[in-house]
């Protein structure tokens, strides 16, 4: 499932190496590190490419050295623990054709239902009283429609999801409050912190709330 979630991101850069551009032995002239490197990148875009968006991992890679130094002279030079080591692994995990699907929506109306939870959750914050019970607060939009990166005709499977209220009580939440609010109405943010609020008060669960948002065209429950 697509969402766009309240979350803390981090992000670390992968270690950096310096290559070594010797070939491993005489015997095989060209084979370079750089040159593995190269061949698992071509290998991995080739499968992407022509095998309908297969991947082709690190591990993958892995197999088919250690396959080629069963039946050559390969497996003396010490490719395969090349590849399975450190500096390598770094190198082939960053080399990724993602994300393959896009979120095909107002990037404005999704952005200020999160913004609304925050003023609500300022609002809660104001108004909680010393000792109270923590209250846990999940926002998640569901976008209008998610579409393939590499073909916009091609769309994301939401059948997992399916109607909210059925996706959530599948998800363990037993008491849901819901409110319609059509998605062309120009709400405020402050206005969508209104409606998150009145949500809540209507279910004053005390224990936790999910405030999704469903772009999607609206369908009765049957």
């Amino acid at each position: 499932m697509n969402v766009l979630s309240l979350s803390a991101l981090t992000h670390s850069e992968p270690a950096q190496f310096e290559v070594d551009p010797a070939p491993f032995s005489a015997e095989w002239k060209g084979l370079s590190r750089e040159m593995l490197f190269d061949i698992f990148s071509v290998k991995k875009a080739n499968r992407f490419t022509f095998e309908q968006r297969g991947s082709y991992d690190l591990a993958d890679f892995v197999r088919s050295v250690k396959a080629a130094e069963s039946t050559t002279t390969l497996g003396r030079i010490g490719v395969s623990e090349y590849v399975e080591g450190d500096e390598f692994g770094s190198r082939a995990n960053g080399v990724s054709f993602d994300p393959r699907w896009l979120i095909d929506d107002s990037v404005f109306s999704t952005t200020e239902w999160v913004f609304g939870v925050s003023q609500f959750v300022d609002g809660l914050r104001a108004q909680q009283m010393a000792g109270s019970e923590a209250l846990n607060v999940r926002s998640f939009v569901i976008p209008q429609s998610t579409v393939s990166l590499y073909d916009d005709k091609t769309p994301w499977d939401l059948k997992d999801i399916g109607f909210i209220e059925a996706f959530l009580r599948r998800k363990s939440v037993k008491r849901i409050g819901c409110r319609s609010v059509h998605s062309d109405s120009k709400l405020s943010v402050k206005e969508r912190a209104e409606v998150i609020e009145r949500i809540y008060d209507d279910i004053k669960s005390g224990i936790a709330i999910h405030a999704p948002s469903d772009q999607r065209e609206c369908r009765r429950m049957k």
